[in-house]
């Protein structure tokens, strides 16, 4: 009986190791608070939960990071085998498997102060022309839910710039980034109005094709992620 316990410990870490051997790619953005860049190395709030996950897997892993759109597009691609961190989308859904939310964050709308627009009225979406940064779940939802998606710049300061000239009325972004940026550019809060959005998890991303050779990957994660703080 012994002997067969000893087999069986055998094979699951032979598994185990199998599973994680190979250098594991991650790409992320530059998206403080939740991933920041400091002396080249990737931290914030998101990335330190991810941290102690990988930790626990014993993965032999490498963070890259890049262009938003470029990340999610070189693991769909196979160029690497992760991402993090972002919401669920139907997009994302068809090329990579989320696991369990390894943060929280709050999408709002953001608009010039004195703008009458309401959200929460029907005529919003037929009237609001509207703008989000590409390749995120704010464009990806204003997109799918046909509101005016009116312009998808790469980053969030050409979102001021063109809100502040009046390019478009509003544009939709996850709350904490936000105000990082403005806060790191001094920029004054009375000059905007912000009206809450909705609450979203943040995930982590295993490409489809990683999940299919290693099908117990996300199911390893999410029991690992128990053990860790998640990201506000």
């Amino acid at each position: 009986m012994n002997f067969i316990k000893l087999i069986i410990f055998i094979l699951v870490n032979f598994i185990h190791f199998q599973i994680f051997a190979e250098k594991f790619i991650i790409n992320t953005q530059d998206w403080p608070p939740y991933q920041t860049i400091a002396n080249n190395i990737v931290g914030g709030s998101a990335t330190k939960t991810l941290e102690c996950v990988l930790k626990q897997m014993k993965l032999d892993y490498q963070i890259n990071v890049l262009p938003w759109k470029r990340a999610q597009e070189d693991v769909k691609l196979g160029k690497a085998q992760a991402f993090y961190a972002a919401g669920i989308t139907n997009e994302r859904n068809d090329f990579a498997v989320p696991t369990e939310k390894i943060a929280n964050y709050k999408w709002i709308w953001i608009f010039n102060k004195g703008e009458n627009l309401d959200p929460t009225k029907k005529e919003f979406k037929k009237k609001a022309l509207l703008a989000a940064k590409f390749g995120t779940g704010p464009e990806t939802f204003l997109a799918e839910n046909n509101y005016k998606l009116v312009a998808s710049p790469k980053e969030i300061h050409n979102l001021f710039e063109m809100l502040q000239g009046k390019r478009f009325d509003a544009f939709l972004s996850p709350e904490e980034p936000a105000l990082e940026f403005m806060k790191k550019n001094q920029m004054n809060k009375n000059n905007f109005k912000f009206i809450f959005h909705s609450n979203n998890p943040l995930v982590f991303y295993f490409s489809k094709k990683y999940v299919e050779k290693n099908q117990n990957s996300v199911k390893i994660f999410n029991s690992y992620l128990k053990n860790c703080n998640i990201a506000d």
